[in-house]
């Protein structure tokens, strides 16, 4: 069980570790609050713990629809690309070697 002391200089210890405080972060970095939330679990229970933050989940959300948005667009430009106009479909399979 860890004393008062021992909280109150692993506390401070942190703090001087990570000096700016980061509420909100642009690009998806965790923020203070859940590291250090997470961090102190780890040290009081003395062991790994771990969780899905809240910007774990933005993360996901982000880069996920990002990869959806990005081969929605590749295969709408495929599509695009070989069915612009039948007449041009055998000009088009020479250029791409399959005539």
């Amino acid at each position: 069980m860890k004393t008062d002391e021992e909280i109150e200089a692993w506390i401070k210890e942190w703090a001087r570790v990570h000096p700016e405080y980061c509420h909100l972060d642009l690009v998806g970095r965790e923020c203070n609050d859940q590291t250090f939330a997470c961090e102190f679990i780890s040290w009081l229970t003395n062991s790994n713990y771990s969780r899905m933050s809240d910007n774990t989940k933005g993360r996901a959300v982000v880069y996920g629809g990002l990869a959806l948005l990005a081969t929605a667009g590749g295969i709408y430009l495929a599509s695009k690309m070989w069915a612009k106009d039948p007449a041009d479909g055998e000009e088009a399979k020479k250029r791409a070697g399959r005539a």
